[in-house]
């Protein structure tokens, strides 16, 4: 018994599939499109617990540049990646008790509800813009229950 191709030629719909173009609405993830607004709604890991113990770390998720850092108060926190005022990377900041500073001019981010604390500027005029903030994320620490031998 021989097996004969079909219609006298062998069978090639696997290398003649034609693949559809992306639909933007589905695989555009970043800031104010459908897909990114859609996923935000949901909690997405985005670092370890145990990788938290240094420095700040700078992640990229849903196409936004974040960075997570664990304050010496034994909170996590996550926000954006620049410093509202010059733009500094605040990977590079400081952990405090409550929240992360600044390593160009030591503004304080992290507070809840509240904009970033400023150090006392030397001129009574000042031209930092009295609403400016840094965007933070909710989070929240989930750990594995050990298992005991039994």
């Amino acid at each position: 018994m021989t097996s004969e191709p079909a219609l006298g030629r062998p069978f090639d719909g696997y290398a003649r599939r034609a693949t559809p173009a992306p639909d933007p609405e589905l695989t555009q993830v970043g800031p104010d499109t459908p897909g990114g607004e859609y996923l935000r709604r949901f909690w997405q890991p985005v670092a370890f617990a145990r990788d938290l113990s240094g420095p700040p770390r700078r992640v990229r998720i849903l196409g936004e540049d974040l960075v997570v850092f664990h304050d010496r108060g034994g909170r996590i926190g996550v926000l954006h990646l620049h410093c509202a005022h010059r733009g500094t990377s605040l990977e590079f900041g400081i952990p405090l008790e409550r929240g992360l500073r600044c390593c160009y001019h030591g503004w304080v981010y992290g507070k809840p509800r509240t904009g970033p604390s400023r150090p006392a500027s030397a001129s009574p005029r000042t031209t930092t813009p009295s609403r400016a903030s840094a965007r933070s994320r909710c989070t929240r620490s989930s750990t594995s229950p050990r298992r005991t031998a039994a």
